[in-house]
């Protein structure tokens, strides 16, 4: 299965590592190697995430880190739609 990232998830992530950088620069590398084993958990497991709110989505909550993974599995692919904050509002 192939991974697709879509441009929201790629500004949130930046957006992460800004703000990492800024106030926990000692983080920024643990808080990307945790988003980093959730997503290869979902792509070897794609349905282990709860039915999301939006429809035909997924959302997997990282453990670790205040985020959860918002995901789509289309036929072949892996789409990872966006990284969301628990303490923002969504959607």
């Amino acid at each position: 299965m192939q991974i697709v990232y879509s441009d929201d998830f790629k500004q949130t992530t930046i957006e992460i590592g800004d703000y990492l950088e800024e106030y926990f620069p000692k983080h920024i590398e643990s808080t990307f190697v945790e988003i980093e084993r959730v997503i290869n958990l979902i792509l070897e497991n794609p349905f282990i995430g709860k039915v999301g709110i939006i429809e035909n989505t997924r959302e997997l909550f990282l453990a670790k880190l205040p985020y959860f993974i918002v995901y789509r599995i289309k036929e072949d692919e892996l789409h990872i739609l966006n990284i969301i904050h628990t303490s923002r509002k969504y959607p």
